[in-house]
């Protein structure tokens, strides 16, 4: 809104900003979610609409599919996933993290943490 921080309300001139100090590899799982994006199809769409949830919220999350499991990114600060958790639907019991393990743990596995820190 281009107004100064100090007059927005709830403004707390003592909150620090939680940030991340993490190196980041130079591989991501970019081409991988793009085409487990691509493999949703209605049955997916359906399900998540069950829950009230939309398409248009599924694609903006990234949320896929690879034939069998949905697929949620983990997307981290810089705008990069380097881990995905992996679901299979109505048995969420049956689960994986795929891509690199040290971001399938602790302060990285904060689902939809941009949005939240934003």
């Amino acid at each position: 809104m281009e107004i100064a921080p100090s007059q927005a309300p709830g403004f707390d001139p003592d909150n620090e900003a939680y940030v991340i100090s993490a190196q980041y590899p130079a591989r991501h799982l970019g081409g991988e979610l793009d085409k487990f994006t691509a493999l949703m199809g209605r049955r997916q769409y359906d399900h998540f609409a069950r829950f009230h949830i939309p398409e248009s919220v599924l694609k903006q999350m990234g949320v896929g599919f690879n034939g069998r499991y949905l697929i949620y990114p983990y997307v981290q600060e810089n705008g990069n996933a380097y881990a995905a958790h992996c679901i299979l639907p109505g048995r969420p019991e049956d689960h994986f993290w795929h891509g690199n393990d040290a971001f399938a743990t602790g302060e990285f596995t904060l689902y939809n943490g941009k949005e939240i820190h934003h």
